[in-house]
This record gives structure tokens, sequence and C-alpha cells, in this order.
């Protein structure tokens, strides 16, 4: 019997496996993750767009602290119809307008605008803290992998042990073909979830490569070791996440939504419209002829060419019919600062279940953890050494001896999980109570 058959058609798989080892680094020279967060923040375009979200708040404010800008114009009058040529027979005249507020509306807006930048402050404070959650993810997924790929190469050690051995008794007459089928499947089994896990690291590499900016097949080296933070008391945590900016950007966000309100209670006040111009008739022009009549003007006197002419006009937003405009604006600025505040109060509820939830699943985590490296693993791995010794002295069959190596492989996944499931917890827990 060809003990290497089992092998054949798994050449791809063998690829994959090998392309997944050569990407995993020693311990020594892993890279720390909180050097991969400090890459990821500061070179995802998120928080670059988030940075330039408070520029633009800058901007603002100093826009709406600014007058409006001037008009100017020119307007020809009086032409006469069958000649209706400027400057030669009608009057012309050159004119400007300001527009002047006179109760600190502009100045009321730049607060308001000013506040935004606050809330911008905050939402980069947020982006940040998700980049950072989104890597841990990406990380852990990465090391449960590499730690997968460790355990299968193990098991595909001690089974290709076995094998050789069974063929060695079967070439003895010890034992039957089919303990050399059942071994050889085994081993493609074992292959194939080798190959899995190989493509799951590549999977999970390549969003922590995007997460960096880099190409996705770019090697990050990742520790055998989960660096692990303690954990404050809960009640401490409760505490902080009022710190966390996403609350801080709904308190903000009412501030502003507050400093709107009083701005469009200024824009309901007065403001003032400047009006100055330059006119000019022509000689012969029946109104300049007039007035210089009217004037008492005498035939040796040349009358004006030019004149001025100065005016004002003062908006009256309270009259009946425009007053429902500043006035509805304010009320709606005023309900929008209270939905705010509400809508932080129902975030720092849902924030202190997450928590809750965070910590319960480092519990039982650490449970977890205590339980498989202190009683079951221990306890699985004599009983596979006795499940050998049986073996060898034909006590027992070569399909329980199996089960008892599946047994205690899945012992030491179930611990591999568990430790992925405390860290998780851990980072969750940083991500609501961190300070930036």
């Amino acid at each position: 019997m060809d003990s290497f058959h089992w092998r054949q058609g798994v050449v791809g798989a063998t690829v994959l496996i090998a392309a997944a080892w050569a990407a995993m680094p020693g311990v020594a020279s892993a890279q720390p993750l909180d050097s991969l967060i400090a890459t990821a923040i500061r070179l995802h375009p998120t928080v670059r767009a988030a940075k330039t979200a408070i520029a633009a708040a800058d901007h603002r404010a100093r826009a709406a602290s600014a007058w409006d800008p001037p008009s100017i114009g020119v307007e020809f009058r009086d032409l006469v119809v069958d000649n209706p040529t400027p400057w030669n027979n009608g009057e012309t005249m050159l004119m400007a307008e300001q527009m002047i507020p006179l109760f600190g509306q502009n100045r009321t807006m730049a607060n308001a605008m000013a506040a935004e930048r606050p809330v911008a402050e905050a939402s980069l404070e947020t982006v940040q803290r998700k980049i950072r959650l989104r890597v841990q993810e990406e990380y852990l997924s990465t090391w449960l992998a590499d730690r997968k790929l460790e355990l299968n190469a193990e098991e595909q050690r001690l089974t290709e042990l076995l094998h050789r051995s069974g063929s060695i008794s079967f070439e003895a007459g010890k034992v039957p073909s089919s303990d050399l089928l059942r071994i050889e499947s085994e081993l493609a089994r074992l292959t194939n979830q080798a190959a899995t896990i190989a493509t799951e690291r590549i999977e999970s590499l390549g969003r922590l490569n995007a997460l960096l900016a880099r190409p996705s097949n770019s090697p990050i080296q990742i520790a055998a070791n989960l660096p692990l933070n303690s954990l404050p008391p809960f009640d401490s945590a409760r505490a902080a996440i009022a710190n966390h900016p996403e609350l801080r950007r709904m308190e903000a966000m009412a501030q502003m939504a507050q400093l709107q309100a009083e701005a469009a209670t200024t824009m309901g006040r007065p403001m003032l419209m400047l009006r100055g111009g330059i006119g000019y008739m022509p000689e012969g022009h029946p109104l300049r002829e007039a007035n210089a009549g009217e004037h008492g003007a005498t035939a040796t006197s040349e009358p004006m060419n030019w004149g001025l002419t100065l005016g004002a006009m003062m908006t009256i937003p309270s009259i009946s019919w425009s007053r429902d405009r500043a006035e509805g604006e304010t009320l709606a600025w005023q309900t929008e600062a209270e939905k705010n505040l509400e809508e932080g109060e129902g975030m720092k509820l849902e924030m202190e279940g997450m928590l809750r939830a965070a910590y319960a699943r480092v519990s039982r985590a650490e449970a977890t953890i205590g339980y498989l490296r202190e009683t079951q693993t221990p306890l699985l791995e004599r009983t596979l050494q006795a499940l050998r010794n049986d073996y060898a002295a034909n006590r027992t069959s070569l399909t329980t001896l199996l089960d008892g190596m599946k047994a205690l492989t899945m012992s030491r996944m179930d611990l591999l999980m568990a430790q992925m499931e405390q860290a998780m917890g851990i980072a969750m827990v940083e991500e609501l109570i961190m300070e930036n």
C-alpha cells in the first residue's frame, strides 16, 4: 500500500499552508499591537476626513462673522423713447448698498458656527476609537489563525507518526488495512483543515492591511502571546463612560443647536440697509432744467450735471406676516437641542449595557481558560497517553485513539477561542472607557 497516496489532490492546499507559515514571524520580531494601531490612526482616510471637518468648522465660523457683501449697480432713468441713449438724454445713477446688522446677528451666528468645532473634535475621537477596535479585531483574528495552524501542524505530526507506526504493523500483519485507510483519511482532513485556516489568515491579514493603508499581502508580524490589560472595577468603568466622545459629541451638538436658536432670535431683529449713489443728468434734460429754474438759476449760471443720492431702509422682521420665520427657527433649534440631549442619554444607557456585556464576556472567558488549563487539558493529555499505550498493546481500537487525539485538540482549540474572547472583551471595554 502507498503510504502517501492520501496527499494526492491537495497540492493547492499545501501551497496555501506554506504561504501562511512563511508569513508567520517569530515572537522576538513581532510588531507591537500599539504600533499597528498608531499607524492605522495616522494613515486612515476617515481620520484625515475628521481632521478636515475641524478646519471646515473654523472656516464656517469665520464666514458667519462677516457682513453681507455690498451691492453696486448702475441705473438709467428717464431715457427718451425714440433715442434711449445713456449719458446723452437720460439720468444715469451709480448706486451702492450695504446691509448692516444692528443687534449682533453676525456675532451670534459666528458663535453658533464656532460651536461646531467641539462636535468635529469629538467625531475625530470617535473615529480613532473605532479604528483602534477594528485593528484589534483583525489582529486577534490573525493571531487565532496562527495558533490554529500551529495546533494543526502538531496534530498532523502526531498522525504522521501514527501512520508510520501503522505501516510497519501492517507489513507485519498486526493491523488491518482499514486502520491505515482511517489514518490516511484523518491526514487528508487535517490537510484540508490547514488550507481553510490558511485562507482565513490571508483574509484577516488583508483586512488588517487595509486598515493600515498597505497592500493586502504585506507581511505583519503577530506576537504569539496576546497583550492583555487589566480592567478597572465595573463601577469605575461605568462612571468613565460619561467621557466617551460620542456622548460629548451629542452634548456639543445640543450646545450648538442652542446657539443656533439664539442666532435665529437675533435674526428677528431689525437690520439697516444704507444706500448711496451719484447721478448724472446731461444738459437739456427736462428734470435738470426744471430743477435749475426751481432753484432760481440765472441765465449766467450753469446748473449742476452731477448729484448725490443718499438713503436708508430698515427691515421690520416683527411684522405679523414675517415674524413666524425667526420664531419658528428658534423653536426648531431649541427642539433640536432637546433631541440631542435625549439621544445622548439613550446612547449612555446603551453603552452601559455594552459595558456589562463586555465585562461578562471577559469573566466567562477567564473562567473557561482556568478550567481548560488546570483541569480538562491535563486530563485529556493523560487520557491520550493511556490510549496510545493501550493501542500499542492491542487493548483499544484505532478509532478510540483518534477520538482521544481529537478531544485533546478540541480542548486546546477551545482554550484559544477563550483567550480571543477575553482579549476582545478587554478591547470592547477599552473602547468604551479609554482616555484619548
